[in-house]
């Protein structure tokens, strides 16, 4: 972790979100797939790490602040962007 603040978000419900959705929004805000499997990915730009389930289960690491993080978790599981 390298000193990085680490956020860690789950979904209220049990979630099956579309994991080739996630993909493209991801790649959409720049980041590069590090890790791609049936359950999630896992993805890195810069000094930010993160990982997300199909399930919703969000992990980021490098954010300063966590309004940044929600932010980032909010728009990487948004449909259609």
């Amino acid at each position: 972790r390298e000193g990085h603040r680490v956020f860690i978000f789950t979904t209220e419900k049990d979630n099956k979100f579309n994991l080739c959705d996630i993909k493209k929004n991801v790649e959409h805000l720049g980041f590069k797939i590090k890790i791609e499997g049936d359950l999630g990915i896992t993805f890195t730009k810069h000094s930010i790490q993160g990982s997300i389930m199909r399930s919703g289960v969000t992990i980021l690491e490098g954010f300063s602040d966590r309004d940044s993080a929600i932010k980032l978790q909010n728009t990487l599981l948004k449909i259609n962007l």
